[in-house]
C-alpha cells in the first residue's frame, strides 16, 4: 500500500473518530434520543471525508492561514451538508449553528495541538539522547 493512501486512510479514520464524539457530544448536550442508521452513517461517512480535507495541512503552500480558512470552510459546509441529509433542517444554517462549529472545531483543535505537542516532545527527547549518546 503506498503512503498516500495509508496516509488517507489514517486521516479519514481520525475524522471518524473525531466526528463521531462530537457528534456523540452535540447529542447529549442536545438531549437527543434517537438517531437512525441512515443518520449515523451520515455522520460517519461525513467525519472521514473531514478527516481527508486536514490534509491540506500536509502542504506546504498556500499559507498556513489560508489553508485554515479553506479547512474551516470545508468543514462548515460538511456540517451544513450533515444537517440537511439528517433532516436536522437547513434553518440551522445560522449563528447558532456557525457558533457550535467554530466552538467545537477549536475544541479539536486544542486536542490536536496537544498531541502534536506531546508527540514532538517525545521525538526532540530522544534526539537529544542520541546526541548524548554520540559526543
Amino acid at each position: 500500500m503506498t503512503i498516500a493512501i495509508r496516509k488517507g486512510i489514517i486521516y479519514f479514520l481520525l475524522g471518524i473518530g473525531f466526528g463521531s464524539l462530537s457528534f456523540i457530544a452535540t447529542l447529549w448536550l442536545n438531549g437527543a434520543e434517537d438517531q437512525t442508521v441512515l443518520q449515523i452513517t451520515n455522520v460517519v461517512w461525513i467525519s472521514g471525508l473531514i478527516g481527508l480535507f486536514s490534509m491540506i495541512f500536509e502542504l506546504e503552500r498556500p499559507s498556513f492561514v489560508f489553508r485554515l480558512l479553506l479547512h474551516f470552510c470545508l468543514v462548515y459546509s460538511s456540517v451544513v451538508l450533515m444537517n440537511g441529509l439528517n433532516h436536522y433542517g437547513w434553518h440551522l444554517l445560522s449563528l447558532t449553528l456557525l457558533a457550535n462549529v467554530i466552538l467545537t472545531y477549536l475544541l479539536i483543535w486544542g486536542v490536536v495541538y496537544f498531541i502534536l505537542t506531546r508527540r514532538l516532545e517525545k521525538i526532540n527527547r530522544k534526539l537529544a539522547e542520541k546526541r548524548r549518546e554520540q559526543s
